[in-house]
């Protein structure tokens, strides 16, 4: 799985990835704990960071919060909101086809998921799987 981000002004992290790559991120939210160790090799070139690991924790918060330090993408919140991110993730592991040319995405933030996520959770960009789990050109 990739997973790479802006930092700055508008942050977001977008995550690329084969259906497997999401099946496992989605069953790691599901377990409530766990590390998914990312391509740290991707060269993005409209982001700054490019991830080396995403960790799941299950925490006794009201929300979930999504978070990035150095290299790193944490998802942390209470398990019934864990699982109901996993499902949202799960939905992304089956290819979508676009006659526009613009890769199909879905967006994963606190304005449209207030009773899910913290304010000050990155915004996520969840796009649909390939087969080779890259990017496709936009």
């Amino acid at each position: 799985m990739i997973i790479v981000w802006t930092t700055g002004r508008h942050p977001e992290a977008a995550l690329h990835g084969t259906p497997q790559d999401f099946h496992h991120l989605a069953t790691l939210l599901r377990r409530g704990t766990g590390t998914l160790p990312l391509d740290p090799t991707y060269q993005a070139p409209h982001h700054d960071i490019t991830g080396a690991t995403a960790t799941v924790r299950t925490a006794d918060t009201p929300l979930v919060r999504v978070t990035v330090h150095e290299v790193a993408l944490t998802f942390t919140g209470p398990q019934h909101h864990l699982d109901t991110l996993a499902e949202i993730v799960e939905a992304s592991a089956e290819p979508v086809e676009t006659d526009s040319g613009i890769p199909y995405h879905h967006h994963v933030e606190h304005s449209t998921y207030a009773d899910l996520l913290t304010e000050d959770t990155i915004p996520l960009s969840l796009f649909s799987a390939t087969p080779d789990g890259r990017p496709r050109p936009a």
